[in-house]
């Protein structure tokens, strides 16, 4: 399912086949002490990448990467359908160089059209309280919160209400930029 209309941005399903990007992506994220802050769902190494593509053919929860141009820029899940819940939890990363360019609202709106796809009548997370940019995207798409804990909210969105209306756009200039960087050769 395409996330965006942007070219050569899409968000697919993981498969065996990306063992190795996810695991340097992992790799990547665990390095970042912002990421590691607010995301760790799981571990985040190579081992643990290529079990996880190794297991989609069987499993029932989804777990997806995002691609510019060939390159990871984010991962993101539907956890919950394997242990047997009916709502399923959402969970997502974007590359640590490419916050603030769209990509986290992207991956949320693919994981609201997955959830609904498979007919789930509510879609769960959990976002640390800190995290005030997921907060602001989770909110701005019609998650309502309570408290978890002292650290923590819980939100919950109903699939089966109209979802608020706006526009959701990834930003070409900034991916770019960052696509050219990582073609520039090492000085």
């Amino acid at each position: 399912m395409e996330t965006s209309p942007i070219a050569d941005l899409n968000t697919r399903r993981l498969s065996e086949a990306d063992a190795e990007p996810l695991g340097r992506f992992f790799e990547l994220l665990a390095a970042d002490a912002e990421t590691t802050r607010f995301f760790h769902p799981h571990p985040l190494s190579q081992v643990f990448a290529a079990d996880l593509c190794a297991r989609q053919r069987r499993c029932r929860d989804r777990y997806f990467i995002t691609q510019y141009h060939g390159e990871t820029v984010g991962y993101s899940m539907l956890r919950g359908w394997d242990e047997g819940y009916t709502t399923p939890s959402f969970g997502a990363c974007t590359h640590p160089q490419l916050r603030g360019a769209g990509l986290g609202q992207l991956l949320l709106a693919h994981a609201i059209a997955e959830s609904q796809a498979a007919g789930a009548q509510h879609l769960r997370l959990t976002v640390y309280k800190e995290n005030v940019a997921a907060f602001h995207i989770y909110r701005k798409f019609g998650f309502v919160f309570k408290d978890k804990n002292e650290h923590e909210w819980i939100g919950l969105l109903d699939l089966r209400r109209p979802l608020p209306a706006h526009p959701i756009h990834a930003n070409l200039t900034k991916l770019d930029a960052w696509r050219k960087r990582q073609l520039a050769p090492a000085a």
